[in-house]
């Protein structure tokens, strides 16, 4: 789809656009004003099979702790995700820049699986789970990170409070 004038373009640069969710990921390409979906990826939750049991401890009445025998391990998906990532990443040829969105718990685990000429070209990273928005969101996200970044103080007071301002952070 074609890009608007208003969000980053990427002219004569090629750069991947990855968003991925708790149990899906998808890869953008972004190239002169194009953005093109090059891989989808959902990993399905495991599904609790009969012999999958609840259980409860109780004391004096009252119920203590409960759980499933087989519960899903959130781990387990998170692992073949990563794994899915790595595999489409790998049959990918490497961008001059690459934008991370992910939530906080699986942020971590992709960048260190990643090959490190990709951890390399790592331009931003966003926390939080941005799988469900539209891609023209995602692209407003690095438009205003870009605009943050490109403030200049124009005289020593403005000077003064951007560089409190970053300190805090």
């Amino acid at each position: 789809m074609k890009i608007t004038k208003n969000l980053p373009t990427f002219l004569n640069q090629q750069a991947l656009i990855l968003v991925t969710g708790r149990q899906e990921a998808v890869g953008y390409e972004a190239l002169d004003g194009q953005l093109t979906e090059v891989f989808r990826s959902v990993v399905p939750k495991p599904k609790q099979q009969e012999k999958e049991g609840r259980f409860e401890s109780r004391v004096g009445g009252k119920v203590i702790r409960s759980g499933g025998v087989y519960e899903a391990d959130k781990r387990e998906v998170e692992k073949k995700l990563i794994k899915e990532i790595v595999d489409q990443l790998k049959k990918l040829s490497l961008p001059k820049e690459v934008y991370l969105f992910s939530p906080a718990e699986v942020l971590p685990a992709i960048e260190k699986k990643m090959p490190v000429e990709w951890q390399k070209r790592i331009v931003m990273r966003f926390v939080g789970n941005f799988y469900r928005h539209h891609p023209f969101k995602v692209l407003g996200k690095i438009k205003d990170k870009r605009e943050e970044k490109k403030v200049v103080a124009t005289d020593e007071e403005a000077f003064g409070i951007l560089k409190r301002r970053k300190n805090r952070k």
